[in-house]
Protein backbone atom coordinates (compact mmCIF):
# COMPACT_ATOMS: atom_id res chain seq x y z
CA UNK A 1 0.00 0.00 0.00
CA UNK A 2 1.35 3.33 -0.81
CA UNK A 3 1.72 5.82 1.98
CA UNK A 4 1.22 9.37 1.28
CA UNK A 5 1.77 12.47 4.01
CA UNK A 6 0.26 15.82 3.01
CA UNK A 7 0.60 19.33 4.70
CA UNK A 8 0.60 23.16 3.93
CA UNK A 9 -3.06 23.94 4.21
CA UNK A 10 -5.38 23.94 7.05
CA UNK A 11 -9.40 24.35 7.62
CA UNK A 12 -9.69 27.49 9.03
CA UNK A 13 -10.24 28.92 5.29
CA UNK A 14 -13.00 27.62 3.05
CA UNK A 15 -10.89 28.21 0.11
CA UNK A 16 -8.01 26.07 2.01
CA UNK A 17 -10.23 23.18 2.80
CA UNK A 18 -10.82 23.27 -0.98
CA UNK A 19 -7.43 22.46 -1.40
CA UNK A 20 -7.31 19.49 1.05
CA UNK A 21 -10.26 18.44 -0.25
CA UNK A 22 -8.96 18.27 -4.02
CA UNK A 23 -5.51 16.99 -3.06
CA UNK A 24 -7.07 14.11 -1.16
CA UNK A 25 -10.02 13.64 -4.26
CA UNK A 26 -7.12 13.22 -6.73
CA UNK A 27 -5.21 10.83 -4.99
CA UNK A 28 -7.69 8.82 -3.82
CA UNK A 29 -9.35 8.80 -7.70
CA UNK A 30 -5.84 8.22 -9.10
CA UNK A 31 -4.41 5.29 -6.29
CA UNK A 32 -7.87 3.70 -4.52
CA UNK A 33 -5.91 1.89 -2.61
CA UNK A 34 -3.21 4.92 -1.17
CA UNK A 35 -2.81 5.71 2.84
CA UNK A 36 -2.94 9.64 3.32
CA UNK A 37 -1.64 11.10 6.39
CA UNK A 38 -2.76 14.82 6.73
CA UNK A 39 -0.13 17.12 8.81
CA UNK A 40 -2.11 20.00 10.51
CA UNK A 41 -2.42 22.47 13.52
CA UNK A 42 -6.01 21.94 13.15
CA UNK A 43 -5.61 17.72 13.09
CA UNK A 44 -8.85 17.20 15.91
CA UNK A 45 -10.79 18.85 12.63
CA UNK A 46 -9.09 17.69 10.00
CA UNK A 47 -9.61 13.56 11.55
CA UNK A 48 -13.51 14.64 12.03
CA UNK A 49 -13.79 15.45 8.51
CA UNK A 50 -11.66 12.96 6.90
CA UNK A 51 -12.54 9.74 8.98
CA UNK A 52 -11.01 7.68 6.82
CA UNK A 53 -7.32 9.48 7.02
CA UNK A 54 -4.93 9.56 9.48
CA UNK A 55 -4.01 13.00 10.97
CA UNK A 56 -1.12 14.10 13.07
CA UNK A 57 -0.43 17.64 14.92
CA UNK A 58 2.23 19.34 13.56
CA UNK A 59 3.58 20.20 17.04
CA UNK A 60 3.54 16.17 17.64
CA UNK A 61 7.17 15.73 16.17
CA UNK A 62 7.37 12.12 16.93
CA UNK A 63 4.51 11.25 15.45
CA UNK A 64 5.19 13.43 12.56
CA UNK A 65 8.86 11.53 12.16
CA UNK A 66 7.19 8.28 12.34
CA UNK A 67 5.12 8.85 9.59
CA UNK A 68 7.50 10.27 7.39
CA UNK A 69 9.68 7.42 8.16
CA UNK A 70 7.05 4.78 6.62
CA UNK A 71 5.89 7.22 3.74
CA UNK A 72 6.55 6.72 0.03
CA UNK A 73 5.94 11.01 -0.72
CA UNK A 74 5.31 14.15 1.26
CA UNK A 75 3.10 16.50 -0.94
CA UNK A 76 3.27 20.01 0.18
CA UNK A 77 -0.02 22.27 -0.86
CA UNK A 78 -1.23 25.87 -1.29
CA UNK A 79 1.53 26.93 1.02
CA UNK A 80 4.39 26.65 3.07
CA UNK A 81 5.12 30.39 3.42
CA UNK A 82 7.92 31.82 5.30
CA UNK A 83 6.63 35.69 5.74
CA UNK A 84 7.37 35.11 9.64
CA UNK A 85 9.95 33.15 11.93
CA UNK A 86 6.71 31.02 12.84
CA UNK A 87 6.18 30.01 9.67
CA UNK A 88 9.44 29.45 8.19
CA UNK A 89 10.25 27.42 11.09
CA UNK A 90 7.61 24.91 10.95
CA UNK A 91 8.15 24.79 7.06
CA UNK A 92 11.69 24.10 8.12
CA UNK A 93 11.49 21.45 10.58
CA UNK A 94 8.73 19.34 8.12
CA UNK A 95 11.20 19.49 5.18
CA UNK A 96 14.37 18.62 7.22
CA UNK A 97 12.81 15.73 9.01
CA UNK A 98 11.61 14.90 5.93
CA UNK A 99 14.80 14.75 3.97
CA UNK A 100 16.68 13.11 7.29
CA UNK A 101 14.14 9.92 6.87
CA UNK A 102 15.13 9.96 2.95
CA UNK A 103 10.94 10.55 2.24
CA UNK A 104 10.52 12.27 -1.76
CA UNK A 105 9.46 15.45 -1.29
CA UNK A 106 7.57 17.34 -3.82
CA UNK A 107 4.89 20.69 -3.82
CA UNK A 108 1.53 20.34 -5.73
CA UNK A 109 -1.01 22.93 -6.34
CA UNK A 110 1.21 25.69 -4.24
CA UNK A 111 0.20 29.15 -4.44
CA UNK A 112 2.87 32.18 -3.10
CA UNK A 113 2.74 36.11 -2.67
CA UNK A 114 5.67 38.59 -3.83
CA UNK A 115 7.93 37.70 -0.56
CA UNK A 116 8.30 41.02 1.78
CA UNK A 117 11.93 39.97 3.48
CA UNK A 118 15.02 38.99 1.91
CA UNK A 119 15.54 36.21 4.73
CA UNK A 120 12.10 34.97 3.48
CA UNK A 121 13.57 34.72 -0.07
CA UNK A 122 16.53 32.39 1.06
CA UNK A 123 14.70 30.41 3.47
CA UNK A 124 12.37 29.54 0.84
CA UNK A 125 14.44 28.93 -2.11
CA UNK A 126 16.79 26.78 0.57
CA UNK A 127 13.33 24.50 1.01
CA UNK A 128 12.23 24.36 -2.30
CA UNK A 129 15.52 23.14 -3.54
CA UNK A 130 14.76 19.67 -1.16
CA UNK A 131 11.92 19.03 -3.50
CA UNK A 132 11.60 16.79 -6.36
CA UNK A 133 9.44 18.81 -8.61
CA UNK A 134 7.03 21.55 -7.51
CA UNK A 135 3.58 22.35 -9.57
CA UNK A 136 2.31 26.03 -8.90
CA UNK A 137 -1.36 26.42 -9.39
CA UNK A 138 -0.86 29.62 -10.49
CA UNK A 139 1.59 31.74 -13.36
CA UNK A 140 2.41 34.48 -11.03
CA UNK A 141 3.80 31.94 -8.21
CA UNK A 142 5.63 30.15 -10.95
CA UNK A 143 7.04 33.54 -11.94
CA UNK A 144 8.11 34.22 -8.64
CA UNK A 145 9.77 30.86 -7.90
CA UNK A 146 11.90 30.95 -11.05
CA UNK A 147 13.21 34.73 -10.09
CA UNK A 148 14.19 33.49 -6.86
CA UNK A 149 16.71 31.01 -9.15
CA UNK A 150 15.11 27.69 -7.52
CA UNK A 151 17.03 24.74 -9.31
CA UNK A 152 14.17 22.74 -8.90
CA UNK A 153 11.87 21.29 -12.13
CA UNK A 154 9.32 23.68 -11.96
CA UNK A 155 5.88 22.17 -14.07
CA UNK A 156 3.01 24.56 -14.46
CA UNK A 157 -0.13 23.08 -14.10
CA UNK A 158 -3.71 24.76 -13.04
CA UNK A 159 -5.43 25.16 -9.68
CA UNK A 160 -6.45 20.97 -8.18
CA UNK A 161 -9.58 22.67 -7.24
CA UNK A 162 -10.87 22.97 -10.59
CA UNK A 163 -11.67 18.81 -9.83
CA UNK A 164 -14.09 20.45 -7.44
CA UNK A 165 -18.16 19.78 -7.53
CA UNK A 166 -20.81 21.35 -5.39
CA UNK A 167 -23.50 20.77 -2.62
CA UNK A 168 -26.40 18.95 -4.38
CA UNK A 169 -28.31 21.72 -5.76
CA UNK A 170 -31.45 21.01 -3.01
CA UNK A 171 -29.13 21.19 -0.35
CA UNK A 172 -28.01 24.73 -1.26
CA UNK A 173 -31.74 26.21 -1.90
CA UNK A 174 -32.46 24.80 1.72
CA UNK A 175 -29.36 26.51 3.10
CA UNK A 176 -30.28 30.17 1.53
CA UNK A 177 -33.95 29.12 2.53
CA UNK A 178 -32.77 28.86 5.94
CA UNK A 179 -30.91 32.38 5.53
CA UNK A 180 -34.32 34.32 3.96
CA UNK A 181 -32.84 34.60 0.45
CA UNK A 182 -35.29 34.15 -1.71
CA UNK A 183 -35.23 31.63 -4.20
CA UNK A 184 -37.55 33.22 -6.73
CA UNK A 185 -35.16 36.34 -7.27
CA UNK A 186 -31.68 36.75 -9.05
CA UNK A 187 -28.94 37.07 -6.43
CA UNK A 188 -25.53 38.23 -6.70
CA UNK A 189 -22.80 36.65 -4.38
CA UNK A 190 -20.20 39.00 -2.71
CA UNK A 191 -16.97 37.47 -0.73
CA UNK A 192 -14.79 40.28 1.40
CA UNK A 193 -11.17 40.62 1.66
CA UNK A 194 -10.81 41.86 5.92
CA UNK A 195 -8.27 44.38 6.66
CA UNK A 196 -7.55 46.25 9.23
CA UNK A 197 -4.17 47.29 11.25
CA UNK A 198 -4.45 43.94 13.28
CA UNK A 199 -4.15 41.89 9.74
CA UNK A 200 -0.32 40.51 9.83
CA UNK A 201 2.17 42.82 8.73
CA UNK A 202 3.43 41.03 5.45
CA UNK A 203 -0.44 40.46 4.09
CA UNK A 204 -0.95 44.26 4.36
CA UNK A 205 2.59 45.14 2.74
CA UNK A 206 1.56 42.94 -0.44
CA UNK A 207 -1.75 44.71 -0.52
CA UNK A 208 0.02 48.09 0.26
CA UNK A 209 -3.14 48.45 2.50
CA UNK A 210 -4.10 51.84 3.97
CA UNK A 211 -7.67 52.50 6.22
CA UNK A 212 -7.87 54.92 3.55
CA UNK A 213 -7.64 52.29 0.31
CA UNK A 214 -10.12 49.67 2.25
CA UNK A 215 -12.37 52.81 3.07
CA UNK A 216 -12.55 53.57 -0.92
CA UNK A 217 -13.07 49.65 -2.02
CA UNK A 218 -15.99 49.52 0.63
CA UNK A 219 -17.39 53.32 -0.69
CA UNK A 220 -16.92 51.69 -4.33
CA UNK A 221 -18.27 48.52 -3.81
CA UNK A 222 -21.66 49.71 -2.33
CA UNK A 223 -22.41 51.97 -4.89
CA UNK A 224 -21.88 49.05 -7.40
CA UNK A 225 -24.45 47.12 -5.56
CA UNK A 226 -27.10 50.11 -5.11
CA UNK A 227 -26.86 50.40 -8.72
CA UNK A 228 -28.23 46.93 -9.35
CA UNK A 229 -31.63 46.30 -10.55
CA UNK A 230 -33.58 46.78 -6.88
CA UNK A 231 -34.95 43.01 -7.31
CA UNK A 232 -31.36 41.71 -7.11
CA UNK A 233 -30.60 40.42 -3.54
CA UNK A 234 -26.88 40.30 -2.44
CA UNK A 235 -25.80 37.62 -0.60
CA UNK A 236 -22.26 38.16 1.56
CA UNK A 237 -20.32 34.86 1.67
CA UNK A 238 -17.84 34.11 4.92
CA UNK A 239 -14.98 32.62 3.99
CA UNK A 240 -12.43 34.38 5.86
CA UNK A 241 -10.85 32.16 9.20
CA UNK A 242 -12.54 34.37 11.71
CA UNK A 243 -16.38 34.85 11.02
CA UNK A 244 -16.60 38.34 12.57
CA UNK A 245 -13.98 39.44 10.30
CA UNK A 246 -15.93 38.68 7.31
CA UNK A 247 -18.92 40.02 9.49
CA UNK A 248 -17.49 43.17 9.96
CA UNK A 249 -16.08 43.59 6.36
CA UNK A 250 -19.36 43.00 4.40
CA UNK A 251 -20.45 45.55 7.19
CA UNK A 252 -18.35 47.77 6.23
CA UNK A 253 -20.24 47.68 2.65
CA UNK A 254 -23.96 47.64 4.20
CA UNK A 255 -23.77 50.33 6.20
CA UNK A 256 -22.61 52.34 3.08
CA UNK A 257 -25.50 51.27 0.63
CA UNK A 258 -28.61 53.10 -0.18
CA UNK A 259 -30.20 49.90 -0.75
CA UNK A 260 -29.02 47.43 2.30
CA UNK A 261 -32.60 45.89 2.42
CA UNK A 262 -31.45 43.66 -0.39
CA UNK A 263 -28.84 42.31 1.58
CA UNK A 264 -27.86 38.89 3.39
CA UNK A 265 -24.92 38.26 5.31
CA UNK A 266 -24.69 34.46 5.80
CA UNK A 267 -24.76 33.73 9.42
CA UNK A 268 -21.87 31.04 9.08
CA UNK A 269 -18.63 29.59 7.62
CA UNK A 270 -19.68 27.60 4.82
CA UNK A 271 -17.60 24.48 3.53
CA UNK A 272 -16.16 24.57 0.47
CA UNK A 273 -18.62 22.16 -1.22
CA UNK A 274 -21.74 24.82 0.01
CA UNK A 275 -19.59 28.00 -1.18
CA UNK A 276 -19.37 26.59 -4.46
CA UNK A 277 -22.84 25.38 -4.08
CA UNK A 278 -23.97 29.07 -3.83
CA UNK A 279 -21.68 30.55 -6.20
CA UNK A 280 -23.02 28.66 -9.06
CA UNK A 281 -26.32 28.88 -7.35
CA UNK A 282 -26.08 32.77 -7.97
CA UNK A 283 -26.27 34.88 -11.48
CA UNK A 284 -23.00 36.88 -10.49
CA UNK A 285 -20.16 36.84 -8.02
CA UNK A 286 -17.87 39.83 -6.92
CA UNK A 287 -14.91 38.11 -5.59
CA UNK A 288 -12.51 39.83 -3.06
CA UNK A 289 -11.04 36.77 -2.84
CA UNK A 290 -8.76 34.43 -5.24
CA UNK A 291 -10.63 31.08 -3.89
CA UNK A 292 -14.12 32.43 -4.66
CA UNK A 293 -13.18 33.65 -8.06
CA UNK A 294 -11.77 30.31 -8.64
CA UNK A 295 -15.37 28.59 -7.35
CA UNK A 296 -16.58 31.04 -9.63
CA UNK A 297 -14.95 29.75 -12.68
CA UNK A 298 -15.01 26.15 -12.17
CA UNK A 299 -18.66 26.76 -11.59
CA UNK A 300 -19.42 28.74 -14.61
CA UNK A 301 -20.45 31.74 -12.99
CA UNK A 302 -19.81 35.52 -14.15
CA UNK A 303 -17.75 37.50 -11.96
CA UNK A 304 -15.71 40.78 -10.98
CA UNK A 305 -12.57 40.37 -9.33
CA UNK A 306 -11.11 42.87 -6.60
CA UNK A 307 -7.79 42.64 -6.70
CA UNK A 308 -5.95 42.91 -3.84
CA UNK A 309 -2.62 40.70 -4.55
CA UNK A 310 -1.54 39.41 -8.47
CA UNK A 311 -2.69 36.26 -7.39
CA UNK A 312 -6.31 37.76 -8.75
CA UNK A 313 -5.28 38.90 -11.72
CA UNK A 314 -3.51 36.29 -12.70
CA UNK A 315 -6.09 33.86 -12.70
CA UNK A 316 -8.99 36.25 -14.35
CA UNK A 317 -6.06 36.80 -17.02
CA UNK A 318 -5.80 33.05 -17.16
CA UNK A 319 -9.52 32.33 -17.39
CA UNK A 320 -9.63 35.46 -20.39
CA UNK A 321 -11.54 37.67 -18.18
CA UNK A 322 -8.57 40.53 -17.75
CA UNK A 323 -11.64 42.69 -18.67
CA UNK A 324 -13.23 41.88 -15.37
CA UNK A 325 -10.96 42.99 -12.65
CA UNK A 326 -10.20 45.85 -11.06
CA UNK A 327 -6.86 46.61 -8.63
CA UNK A 328 -8.00 47.92 -5.42
CA UNK A 329 -5.21 50.19 -4.85
CA UNK A 330 -6.95 52.28 -7.48
CA UNK A 331 -10.35 51.72 -7.33
CA UNK A 332 -12.96 54.15 -8.81
CA UNK A 333 -16.19 53.68 -7.78
CA UNK A 334 -17.31 54.41 -11.89
CA UNK A 335 -14.84 52.04 -13.28
CA UNK A 336 -16.38 49.47 -10.38
CA UNK A 337 -19.86 50.04 -11.05
CA UNK A 338 -19.46 49.62 -14.98
CA UNK A 339 -17.68 46.48 -14.44
CA UNK A 340 -20.33 45.13 -12.28
CA UNK A 341 -23.23 46.73 -14.59
CA UNK A 342 -21.45 44.96 -18.36
CA UNK A 343 -20.75 41.30 -16.38
CA UNK A 344 -24.84 41.52 -15.08
CA UNK A 345 -25.89 42.67 -18.64
CA UNK A 346 -23.64 39.91 -20.30
CA UNK A 347 -24.01 37.73 -17.64
CA UNK A 348 -25.35 34.22 -20.21
CA UNK A 349 -22.68 35.09 -22.64
CA UNK A 350 -20.03 35.14 -19.63
CA UNK A 351 -21.40 32.11 -18.60
CA UNK A 352 -20.89 30.57 -21.89
CA UNK A 353 -17.34 32.45 -21.76
CA UNK A 354 -16.01 30.93 -18.07
CA UNK A 355 -17.60 27.38 -19.49
CA UNK A 356 -15.23 26.75 -22.35
CA UNK A 357 -12.31 28.18 -19.92
CA UNK A 358 -13.15 25.98 -17.61
CA UNK A 359 -13.46 22.90 -19.17
CA UNK A 360 -9.22 23.81 -20.34
CA UNK A 361 -8.63 23.99 -16.83
CA UNK A 362 -9.95 21.23 -15.60
CA UNK A 363 -8.16 19.01 -17.85
CA UNK A 364 -4.97 21.07 -16.76
CA UNK A 365 -5.60 20.03 -13.05
CA UNK A 366 -6.10 16.28 -14.17
CA UNK A 367 -2.61 16.90 -15.44
CA UNK A 368 -1.30 18.52 -12.70
CA UNK A 369 -2.59 15.23 -10.39
CA UNK A 370 -0.97 12.42 -13.50
CA UNK A 371 2.21 14.09 -12.14
CA UNK A 372 1.49 13.25 -8.83
CA UNK A 373 0.10 9.76 -9.25
CA UNK A 374 2.92 9.10 -11.58
CA UNK A 375 5.88 10.47 -9.05
CA UNK A 376 4.50 7.93 -6.53
CA UNK A 377 4.21 4.83 -9.18
CA UNK A 378 7.93 5.98 -10.62
CA UNK A 379 8.99 5.96 -6.57
CA UNK A 380 7.29 2.65 -5.55
CA UNK A 381 8.64 0.79 -8.56
CA UNK A 382 11.91 -1.68 -7.99
CA UNK A 383 14.58 0.31 -8.12
CA UNK A 384 16.01 -1.51 -11.40
CA UNK A 385 12.49 -1.25 -13.49
CA UNK A 386 12.58 2.69 -12.88
CA UNK A 387 12.58 4.82 -15.43
CA UNK A 388 15.16 8.19 -15.81
CA UNK A 389 12.65 11.06 -15.12
CA UNK A 390 13.21 14.04 -17.68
Amino acid sequence: MARVCIWGASLQKTADEAQVDAVVQILQQRLPHVFITLFSRDADVMAERYARLEAIPTRDLGRVTRALSRADLLVLVAGPFVETAHQALSAAVLILIATMTRTPIIGYGITLFPMQTWWGRRTFRFLMERLRFIAPRERVGAEIMRGLGIGTEIFQTADPRFVLAPSAPERIRALLAEEGVALDRPCVAVTMRHFDDTTPKWVRNGSEYTSERDARAKDSLARALDALDPAIQVVFMPMHPDYRDDENAARGVVTRMSTAARAHLLSRQLSAQEAIGIIAHADMLVACRVGSAVFASLSGTPVVGISYEPRMTDHLERMDLEDCVVDWRNLDPKQVTERVQRVWHDREAMRTRVGAKRDEMAALAREGAELVADELELLLAPVAARPLRR
